[in-house]
């Protein structure tokens, strides 16, 4: 038998906006499930692998131990009537400390998004940023002084996450920022459903574009994910099931991964293992019953096999220290391979 708890919500207190308006003050009863009650959207790990963060349209983000599976910590950003909540990014720090959130957060109330930060073990928001058109990707710098967003069509925004403010920004973006990754030389990737895929420089004071190119294999370049050393840059789609490895410092294609035999789906959420001598991938592809996550060796110029992860479109995955890695899925479901892919 599973219990369920009762529980009373009621609308978190945060920062000060500035903009006079405020998060509704009634209570919400909802049920407490210890689970997901809606599609997971995002998850993160902090480096060490010690605690995965699971964001979710159940308008609340659960920090797991990675190690045992058991939930920490609910973290519950204000909510409201119809979406308000609604969470689709999340990001966690380097240390494990913070975790960052957003999605449909304060648009009901400001008419724009904010980011909430969370500290990971008392749940408590420690900082918000507001003023955003909106939020679909969150990722944090390797040494932890930046996290960047990406949203509509406004492009991209980077902020120092010691005082939340703004280091630079790209708003020349013609669709959807679907995704950013930073890479600890200094280096970031963004993906747009504009076509292109762009690479930047930054630092604490500036964002700066490189290059900016068409991605060679569809028309909407869905996650893009930096190798472990930075050489190269895999990247997939939402258009197509194929998966590229393009260099990282020119975005030029070095390689295509080998997917001839996926007729239907798409395999648009790519990662990269610890070591970089594998790549993940893993998105709307199914086979049979089963959504998979396909594993490339010799850094996806390999053979391959699939991994059956789960009952609906897998929507993350992110490499694990001790080998493996750890994703998300709409089920919602939250699963771990070990490097054996046990």
């Amino acid at each position: 038998m599973v219990a369920f708890a009762f529980l009373l919500v009621i609308a978190v207190a945060v920062p000060d906006r500035g903009l006079g308006a405020e998060p509704p003050t009634e209570p919400m009863l909802r049920i407490e499930p210890e689970m997901h009650g809606a599609p997971i959207s995002r998850i993160a790990i902090d480096a060490a692998g010690r605690y995965v963060a699971s964001g979710s349209h159940d308008k609340t983000v659960r920090v797991w131990d990675l190690k045992t599976g058991r939930l920490l910590r609910i973290l519950r950003p204000p909510i409201g009537a119809g979406n308000e909540g609604l969470i689709h990014a999340v990001a966690m720090s380097p240390d494990g400390a913070t975790i960052a959130a957003a999605g449909w957060t304060g648009y009901d109330w400001d008419k724009t998004a904010s980011i909430y930060l969370f500290d990971r073990v008392t749940g408590n928001i420690k900082r918000l940023t507001s003023g955003l058109p909106n939020v679909f990707h969150l990722a944090w710098s390797p040494d932890g002084g930046l996290l960047a967003a990406s949203g509509s069509r406004n492009g991209i925004r980077v902020f120092r996450t010691q005082d939340g403010s703004e280091v630079g920004a790209d708003n020349a973006y013609g669709e959807r920022s679907v995704s950013v990754d930073f890479h600890r030389t200094g280096k970031l990737v963004s993906t747009s459903y504009d076509g292109f895929v762009r690479l930047y420089r930054v630092n604490d004071r500036a964002l700066t574009l490189i290059t900016k190119e068409k991605a060679p294999g569809g028309a909407r370049p869905y996650f893009a994910r930096f190798s472990p050393d930075g050489s190269r840059i895999a990247i997939g789609y939402d258009d197509n099931a194929g998966v590229d490895v393009l260099a990282g410092d020119t975005l030029a294609r070095l390689y295509s991964t080998d997917t001839r035999d996926v007729k239907t789906g798409s395999l648009g959420g790519v990662a990269w293992s610890v070591d970089g001598s594998q790549l993940y991938a893993g998105g709307k592809y199914a086979s049979g019953s089963m959504y998979v996550i396909r594993v490339w060796t010799q850094a996806g110029q390999g053979p391959f096999h699939d991994l059956a992860a789960a009952t609906n479109t897998v929507v993350d995955i992110a490499p694990v220290a001790v080998g493996g890695l750890v994703y998300g899925a709409l089920d919602p479901a939250l699963g771990m391979f070990d490097g054996a892919g046990r």
